[in-house]
This record gives structure tokens, sequence and C-alpha cells, in this order.
């Protein structure tokens, strides 16, 4: 309390108590009821009346809490003047005040401080301990009494901190803590967390940490402590989760739940997995409709070895069993930033590795940016039913941080078994294992760059590639590889693949290659740079094993070798042929210049012109075609070299009449389906200057690739040499049978 002097004087100086009685009655502002005032500081002597006479000096005092006054001042009972307000301060409420107690029972004391207790009493205290639990203070030598939070709630441990600067107010029964600038933040037990520890969940213990932090309950943050209760009681109790930042939380498991927890914000913080036993993952995400902000895990280490070979995995999103009934989905979940460390699965998103898929619903999910450091294989898709979107995510399996870095034969940036995987922009490394696109469901990766150094592996159906760049440093190496026994369609879009200048030139290594004849592959409007595409003197395609289309695809090869091709080609298929078809009913006489049969049913248009050997024939044979084709082709039954033309190169008159009119440096792709019984079958263009003198003969296929026994899609680029102006197509047999339809050409520049 302040203590009020004032002396009462008349116009000359003179005191008033010598005219007569003077008094003082003090009320309260506003209102003007009565004022409780005191002759000592403390409540043990009040003032009757409120009224103060002065004494012979005219002089009065009077103690009084904190408060604006009303001060009226009398003469022999006559009122002669009011002040109002009159505000009183006691600045000694306001001192920090040193504590002189003991552990759980702080106390002050100073001649400055009131006598007694009373309603509304404030003080500060300079903690000398921190309390382990309820606590009790006592104000200047007064009897103690409890000190509670805010509530009024019991102190738990920590609520005090040596050194800590706390204001206090008596209630009337108890000291309570305030939260005040000149103190730490402190919040008291919420709603939330009050249904959390009536359920059976725990207490919090430290108050100055905020609501849904794991500190708040216990947790050290230290990494090797387990915080795993602490971290737990943090996800379960609020509906924000909020990590200390800096924080590492060392946890055997955790679980996000599938309800209550609308966002997660790790702040710099990070779990690092701890379990000593056979575990399925760091953090188990359930979640619906939850964002997460920052989430980072780490994988940790066992026995001074990391990572933790104790985990299945780092981070297990399912929502479900194992097997049986499903019992939850995990839906609309954000995740803004993502990262796993030191592990050797980073996210699995539905059913573990060796577990069927997941049929329960886990889709609308979006991953707005993943990191991977340490991860040998960053994601595992295996959910029937699931949809995940990623964005700007970098999948990079690496083991960097392991203390053995050498990535295991299974490491793979990303592995989609089952379901529906999205990915736009970022990056997709891998440098010493397959890259998996699996079976039901789809996959389509969109404006990512895809770094390899091993193939790409599809073992099922539905992938899409859009506006891809796709780089595969090494020679020898399929860009992309298709299962056994796969159904179904891989398609890229816009694509670009590329190799080192100079590698088309000598390595006739498909780019594409199947072990799946059904599989169909699809390029449209992509590029291909330093992908070789050689049928004559090796079997190299773009697409080898399966079932090619290519719709305006643009494939390019540097050659600086001598007669080397370095020219560009577009292809295109179905191949609409250029060749001019003949009328099987109509006489040869009666054809337009270079028409012939292209599918054999006829010998329509076709010439046998026979090099050597006698008794070479051309006729139409009913042997069983190509897959899909009829039972009827063209067969070149060669006893030496023959060759079999879409018109007649004896002279200039008959070339003239059934050659294609060629310019130098146009480019042509050929295709037919070919059966060879014995050497030396070829697919080829033969050339002719304006005079008729042949110029060359152009190979498309040869017996590398064409083989013996089997229906084989020959195929392959034709550039027009210099000085030729006609071109015939031709197949040749030396010493064989040579079967052929379906003969297309078409123009690709």
């Amino acid at each position: 309390m302040l203590q009020y002097f004032e002396t009462l004087q008349d116009q000359s100086g003179n005191a008033l108590s010598l005219d007569g009685t003077a008094t003082v009655v003090v009320s309260a502002f506003p209102g003007g009821g009565a004022a409780p005032i005191y002759s000592t500081n403390g409540t043990a002597s009040p003032i009757a009346a409120s009224t103060v006479t002065a004494d012979i000096t005219g002089q009065i005092s009077f103690y009084a809490p904190d408060a604006d006054y009303i001060l009226k001042y009398y003469l022999n009972g006559t009122l002669y003047k009011t002040k109002s307000p009159v505000m009183l301060f006691d600045g000694a409420a306001q001192v920090t005040f040193p504590d002189v107690g003991a552990v759980n029972a702080y106390a002050i004391t100073n001649a400055a401080l009131e006598t007694s207790l009373r309603s509304g009493l404030r003080a500060y205290f300079n903690a000398a301990n921190s309390n382990t639990g309820p606590s009790t203070f006592a104000y200047n030598t007064l009897a103690a009494k409890n000190l509670v939070q805010r509530g009024p709630i019991a102190l738990p441990a920590g609520a005090v901190v040596a050194s800590g600067i706390y204001p206090v107010e008596y209630d009337g029964t108890q000291w309570q803590l305030l939260e005040d600038t000149l103190t730490q933040p402190f919040y008291p037990i919420s709603p939330s967390e009050q249904v959390f520890i009536t359920g059976g969940g725990i207490s919090p213990v430290a108050f100055q940490y905020p609501y849904g932090c794991p500190r708040r309950f216990g947790a050290l943050g230290t990494g090797p402590h387990d915080d795993t209760i602490a971290v737990q009681a943090a996800i379960n109790s609020n509906a924000i989760y909020w990590g200390w930042p800096g924080d590492v939380y060392g946890v055997t498991s955790v679980t996000w739940p599938a309800s209550g927890l609308s966002e997660a914000h790790f702040n710099g913080s990070e779990l690092v997995g701890i379990a000593t036993t056979a575990t399925p993952c760091i953090s188990h995400i359930k979640s619906n409709f939850t964002d997460f902000y920052g989430y980072t895990v780490n994988g940790g280490s066992y026995a001074g070895v990391t990572p933790n070979s104790n985990y299945t995995c780092s981070s297990w999103w399912f929502n479900g069993v194992t097997s049986g009934t499903p019992v939850g989905a995990s839906q609309f979940n954000n995740f803004y930033g993502m990262s796993h460390l030191s592990a050797v699965r980073g996210l699995v998103y539905g059913g573990l590795p060796g577990q069927s898929s997941s049929t329960t619903v886990h889709s609308e999910n979006r991953i707005y940016g993943m990191n991977n450091v340490g991860v040998s294989n960053p994601m595992y898709v295996n959910s029937s039913t699931g949809f995940v979107h990623c964005y700007g995510c970098v999948f990079f399996r690496d083991a960097s941080t392991w203390t053995t870095p050498t990535l295991p034969s299974t490491a793979r940036s990303y592995e989609q078994v089952v379901g529906n995987l999205y990915i736009n922009g970022g990056e997709i490394i891998a440098s010493n294992s397959l890259l998996g696109n699996a079976t039901d469901g789809s996959a389509i990766v969109t404006g990512v760059y895809i770094e390899l150094a091993c193939p790409l592996n599809i073992t099922g159906n539905n992938a899409r590639y859009n506006g891809c760049r796709i780089n595969l440093p090494n020679q020898g190496v399929n860009m992309v590889t298709i299962g056994a026994a796969v159904t179904g369609v891989l398609a890229f879009n816009g694509c670009t693949f590329l190799r080192a200048a100079g590698n088309g030139a000598t390595d006739r290594t498909p780019m594409v290659q199947s072990s799946s004849a059904g599989f169909e592959v699809e390029l449209n409007d992509c590029a291909s740079f330093e992908w070789g595409f050689l049928m004559a003197g090796a079997n190299c395609k773009l697409i080898a094993g399966c079932v090619a289309r290519y719709s305006n695809h643009r494939l390019q090869i540097t050659d600086g070798s001598a007669g080397g091709d370095s020219n560009i080609y577009f292809i295109n298929s179905p191949k609409a042929s250029i060749l001019p078809e003949a009328n099987a009913t109509a006489s040869t006489a009666g054809q337009p210049a270079g028409a012939c049969d292209h599918m054999g049913y006829t010998t329509n248009g076709w010439v046998l012109d026979v090099i050597s050997g006698g008794g070479s024939t051309l006729t139409v044979t009913t042997n069983a075609g190509p897959t899909g084709y009829l039972a009827s082709q063209l067969t070149c039954h060669a006893t030496g070299q023959s060759l079999v033309f879409n018109g007649d190169p004896s002279t200039l008159t008959s070339l003239k009449a059934s050659a294609l009119r060629v310019r130098p440096g146009e480019a042509y792709w050929l295709s037919a389906w070919l059966n060879a019984s014995g050497t030396n079958p070829a697919l080829l263009a033969a050339y002719y200057t304006l005079a008729g003198v042949s110029v060359s003969n152009q190979l498309v296929a040869d017996a590398t690739s064409i083989g013996t026994g089997a229906w084989v899609f020959g195929e392959g680029p034709l550039i027009v040499p210099a000085t030729a102006a006609y071109m015939l197509i031709g197949v040749q047999g030396v010493v064989t049978d040579v079967q052929f339809t379906d003969v297309r050409l078409q123009r690709a520049n």
C-alpha cells in the first residue's frame, strides 16, 4: 500500500486544526462509495468511516491500496474542497524482491512490503530455485499460501525456473502466478489437453512451451534420449503439433492419428529412430485433412551403424490393416516439405514391402517438395486405391550418410508396385539400380528431369511421361526395360532422350528393350539424341521386343565418321505409305508409275531381278503371316542372288515409268514384315541417276536383324545420296526364301 501525506493549511500557511476540527473523508472513484483505508501498512488497522482527522500541525496520513480515490475536505463539519480523482500507486508492489525461500517454498521479505494479506495484493519475486511440483509462497514473513497457476491449478514441475522473474497476486485464499512481459510465456492446461488427460493421457510438465510441443510433456529433444511418450502426447493432445526449433526427438515409433490433428509444424526439428527391435516405421501417418510443414524423419543408428536396420521404413503412410477388412482412410493431407535422412526406405505409401497392396482409400494426398539424403529407396507406392501427387520432389537414392556408404543392389529412386502416382516437376536420379513403375493404376510423370545410369524398369500398365528430359550417359545400357509377361501401354509425350554426342554412331543398344512382345510403347512428339536405329549390320531399334508406335518422333545422331549418318529423321506410325498402290484387277501396263501391291496379295507392280542362279521365282504364298495379318504374302525363292523391286530398272524408260522421283538429301523411313529361311536376306532401297545409272543400294535391314524362321518387322531410315534421281524399294534373297508383306515408305524430313 502507499502511505498518503498532506498538511491542511489556510491561506496564510497556518494549520487549519488551529481553527477547529479539520477532516478528510476518502471515498472510491468513481461512485463515491466508502473506501477502505488504514493507519498502518496492512489491513490490521482500518480507519473508521474512512475519515482522517488532522493533528495539531494540520497533517493527515493513511494507507490505501493502489486505486483512484475522491478526497473531500471539511472544517468544523463544513465541506470546503474536493479532489477527484486522486491516484495512489505503491511502487513497492512493482519492485522485484529476491526469493529467500527453498525449493517449492518461495518467500520474500522487506520493510517496504505490507504487513498483512488482502485480495488483490501483488508482488514480484526472482526465483532462487526451479520448482519440482506444487509450491507455496510466503509474503513478508506472513503465513505461506499455495502458489498456483491461473485457474487455479497446482503448479506442475518446471512452471517456475530458477532466476526467472514472476508476478503473483493474492486472491484471498492463495497466490496466483500472472502472465507478464517480465516473465517467460505461460500456457495453462487447455480444454483439449484436459480431455486428453481425462482419457488417460499424461499431463504437461513444462508450461512455458506452447500447446502441442513435445517439450511441454517433458521431451528433451537431444536425440539419444527417448522422447516417444512426450512426442505422442504432443500429437494427441492438441489440434496443432509444434516441434521446438532445432530439437531432435528420439522415438521408437509415433503415430499421426486419423482425426483430431489439423497442422503439424516441425520448425526445423526432426524425429530420429531409436528402436532396438524390428519396427515397421519411425513415423506412422494415418491422418486426414492434416497439413505438415517441414516434416523431417531421420533413420538414426543402431549398435553404432547408420542407418538403423531395425526399421522397414522411416515413414509409413497407411491407415488400415495389413490384411482383412480395411479400417479407415488417409485423405486430403498436404506435406509442405518432406525430408528423409539416413534410411534404407524413406516413404512407404500403402502396404509395406512384402505385403499385399492395401485397399484402404489413400487419396487426394499431396507432397510439395521432397528431399532425401542417405536414403537408398526414397519412395515405395503399394496402394491399389492410392492417389498421391508430388510437386517439385527430388527422388535421389544415396548412401552418403551411411556407416558403409555403399548402396545395395535393390536401391531405387522410386518404386510403384500398385496405385496412382503423379509426379509434377522436380528430379529423378538413379545411378545403380532399376527405377520402377509397376502394375495396376497409373504413373504420370510431368516436367521432370530424369538422370539414369540404369534402365527405367516398367513392369505394369499406364505409365505416362510428359515433357520430361531423360539423360542416360552410359553406353551399353537401355534407357527403358519392359518386364516379361507384362501387358499394357507406356507412353512418352513431348520427352527428350539424351546421350553424349557420338554414342549413337557406335553403340547399338536399343533405347527401349521389352521382354514382352505384346506390350506397346508410344513416342509422341518426342526427340531422341544419340540413340541408334540400325537394322542393317546390327539389330538396333529405338524400341525393340514389343509394339512400337511413333508420332512425329525426332531421331538425331551425330556421326562424324566417313560416310556417317548425321541426319535428322521424323518417324510416324502407323506409317501412311507413299508407295502408289496397285489395283489387283488391273493389268501392270495400266498401273500408275511406281504402283505395287504393298501387302503382297498379288504380284502386281513387283519385278523380279535375277542377279545370279537360274530358277528363282516370285510368287504369292499362303503361309501364316505376322500376328494380325492374313495368310497371304509374296515369296522370293532365290536359287542364287535375286532382288524383288517395286519397279523395273532394266531400261531408262521402264525406270522412269515405275520408280519414285527423289532428290539428294531427302529422308525416308522404310518398313516391312519379313521372314527368311536362309542367308543374306535384306530390305533396301536402290538409287539411280537421271540417266538410269545405278548409284548405290542402301540397306535398312539385313541378316543380322531379320534372322531366320520367324516374322520380323524391319524398319529404318533412308537418305537419298548425291546424284540420285530415282529410288526403288527392294527385297533381296541369296540362296533363300524371303517372304514379305506390308511394305511401307514415308517421308522422314
